[in-house]
């Protein structure tokens, strides 16, 4: 086993776990689908958690290549995946087993929290761009994360609706022009 292979061994295991949370709360909501007071906005920002999940996983690919892993090397990686855990675990509502399960309600009184870890976990990607990643388009896609960084800011402190949902359709604009042109083909 490379040392790329173990690394990516531990962060894979919390990149699963995230994934499964995000997809575990979609079924229970299936499940509760008639006691469900659906939000648009925050199915969008449970979607940007999954993608945000699957960017890190595929952007690890350009570390192929390291041949040594320092503990802090190690531990900065970690960190970038604990963040996105913890980032989905906020996104994602505790479906109760019986009531009205009130996902508007629970973006308006939560939402802050987790777009604020979303633009934590946005500008940590800058930091580890800037550290470790040699891709040509590095500069291009911490244009893409700043603004991804900024933007969820703005939606915490600004709860009006029409920033909300401004601020999804600019976070769905970047990672999907993220994943279009800017995700480096993997090879």
């Amino acid at each position: 086993m490379k040392p790329f292979d173990y690394v990516m061994v531990l962060m894979s295991f919390v990149y699963g776990l995230a994934i499964a949370h995000i997809l575990a709360t979609f079924g229970d909501l299936i499940s509760a689908t008639k006691r469900l007071r659906f939000s648009w906005l925050n199915a969008a920002w449970m979607l940007f958690s999954l993608l945000s999940v699957v960017a890190w996983w595929i952007g690890l690919w350009d570390l192929r290549g390291t041949l040594a892993w320092s503990m802090g090397e190690v531990g900065i990686l970690f960190v970038a995946a604990a963040i996105l855990y913890l980032q989905a675990r906020l996104t994602c509502l505790r479906v109760p087993l019986d009531g009205i399960v009130d996902l508007a309600a629970f973006h308006r009184e939560e939402g802050w929290k987790y777009m604020l870890a979303f633009a934590i976990q946005m500008s940590y990607a800058v930091l580890v761009n800037v550290l470790y990643v040699g891709a040509q388009t590095v500069n291009q896609q911490n244009l893409a994360v700043s603004v991804m960084t900024i933007a969820p800011i703005a939606a915490a402190i600004f709860k009006t609706r029409l920033v909300q949902v401004t601020v999804v359709l600019i976070v769905g604009s970047m990672l999907a022009w993220y994943f279009a042109a800017l995700q480096l083909p993997l090879n």
